[in-house]
């Protein structure tokens, strides 16, 4: 017998299999009819096109990070750290690696951070992060020794 969740998936981004216990989904149309290449959304950026509709841009020396709550309004998980999980996204860089004649985004570029937070207070955790040239993924963590990279990929 066959496991249809085997089967090979259609050339796009992956529907999450599972509920997601957090869904945040820029690539839709957030406004029905809308045709503009791009839109501000006041408080919170601009959106810009993308492959499925609009996508968060994250362009600048200085960006407000965009932050998920562990714990919604009510209480109810957005983000559980202690069972494990998946975090999914999908990225597209405005600057190519020095690998690829390009100058990489010129300082190291943070995909995503986990922080602990507590009575106003963080911690940092872990990093996903690409380097100054363009040229390294690397997972960055705290350790009894600092901040220290786990693992790392060359990005061709």
């Amino acid at each position: 017998m066959r496991d249809a969740a085997a089967d090979p998936r259609a050339p796009l981004p992956p529907t999450p299999e599972l509920p997601a216990l957090w869904h945040e989904s820029f690539d839709e149309d957030y406004f029905l009819g809308a045709t503009n290449a791009q839109l501000v959304i006041s408080g919170f950026g601009l959106l810009d096109q993308s492959w499925s509709g609009y996508a968060l841009e994250r362009i600048g020396s200085t960006v407000v990070p965009f932050t998920i709550p562990a714990l919604d309004s009510t209480g109810q998980t957005n983000v559980s750290s202690d069972t494990g999980g998946t975090l999914r996204f999908w990225f597209e860089p405005a600057w190519a690696s020095q690998s690829q004649a390009g100058t990489g985004p010129e300082t190291n570029a943070v995909l995503i951070e986990f922080d602990a937070a507590s009575g106003g207070e963080t911690a940092f955790a872990w990093s996903l992060e690409v380097s100054s040239n363009g040229n390294t993924l690397e997972l960055l963590a705290q350790t009894g020794s600092g901040i220290e990279p786990l693992i790392q990929s060359q990005i061709g």
